[in-house]
């Protein structure tokens, strides 16, 4: 396909922009200030409010062109981005989140990905920001979460941090599982490609995410272990997977081995001296007891 002929395919795509936000006052302007600065014009945007207390959604409507839906009843980012779907127009479905900035020509290069590859998904670049360079914490998040590329690589799934979905894949694969702290993104787009949907990875389709300190962190990782046993939930027990589960989680006590550091931060380009990389390997350990903990507090509470 030629330059130009791929190019014309793109003009002719309606697009949805979708955004969940709850109490997102920092962050939510620069966010829309970036969607708004597209290349590509033939879009729509959908904030989906998830019962923000703060100043978000006056922020948001202070912005042209933002459409505000309202997600109440069920607290979580799927649910929201769920009513969102329901609201929205465009052939194609652009997923991002709050605090994160789309480079100029995200809709553009994601857009042209989807159609000079023939893809059904794409999943794009996520470029983390720092606030220090030196911050293990930071250091850390940045080279294990939302590593994209990765992620359709080696398990053929993807993150809507910055995920382009044609709206008749998310009308037959159904929506988000609502109920999901965290992974609904992973779980969704794995049965996509494994219904036989093309995800691909568009480089050039770059948002900025802010690394992650280690408080936030640490919410982060309780936060994805009770997903993992919400998704294993979903999917039903039986004693051998309660067995080997078992042992999954008591495993996340324990270090992992520096090897994978030393990987990660190749992979990144990152160099760091002795101090700083036992630090993060600290940082590694503390995030694994609390994501075990996390799918413990699950069982617990909620499947026992």
């Amino acid at each position: 396909m030629s330059n130009d002929s791929g190019n014309q395919k793109v003009q002719t795509l309606d697009v949805t922009v979708i955004i969940p936000a709850f109490n997102e006052e920092y962050s939510i302007g620069v966010c829309l200030s970036a969607i708004q600065n597209q290349t590509y014009d033939n879009y729509e945007v959908i904030l989906s409010d998830n019962g923000s207390t703060d100043e978000t959604v006056k922020i948001a409507r202070s912005f042209d062109g933002v459409t505000i839906v309202n997600e109440n009843e069920t607290q979580g980012s799927y649910a929201a981005r769920n009513t969102a779907i329901t609201a929205a127009s465009g052939d194609v479905i652009a997923f991002t989140d709050a605090d994160c900035v789309p480079d100029s020509r995200w809709l553009e290069n994601g857009l042209k990905q989807l159609t000079d590859t023939d893809a059904d998904l794409v999943g794009g670049n996520v470029v983390f920001t720092y606030a220090d360079q030196n911050d293990p914490a930071q250091l850390f998040d940045s080279i294990t979460n939302m590593q994209i590329e990765q992620n359709i690589k080696n398990r053929n799934v993807a993150k809507t941090a910055n995920l382009f979905v044609y709206k008749d894949v998310l009308e037959d694969i159904g929506p988000f599982p609502n109920h999901l702290e965290s992974g609904g993104d992973v779980y969704w787009t794995n049965k996509a490609t494994d219904a036989g949907y093309i995800l691909s990875y568009a480089s050039d389709a770059i948002v900025k995410h802010p690394a992650r300190t280690f408080s936030e962190l640490l919410q982060k990782q309780h936060r994805v272990g009770r997903g993992q046993i919400q998704i294993r939930n979903i999917e039903g027990w039986n004693w051998q997977k309660r067995i080997r589960v078992a042992a999954w989680i008591l495993s996340g006590f324990l270090p992992k081995p520096p090897h994978y550091l030393t990987r990660d931060l190749s992979r990144a380009n990152i160099s760091v001296t002795l101090f700083i990389f036992i630090q993060i390997l600290l940082v590694a350990w503390v995030c694994r007891i609390v994501e075990a903990i996390g799918r413990i507090e699950y069982i617990v509470t909620e499947v026992l």
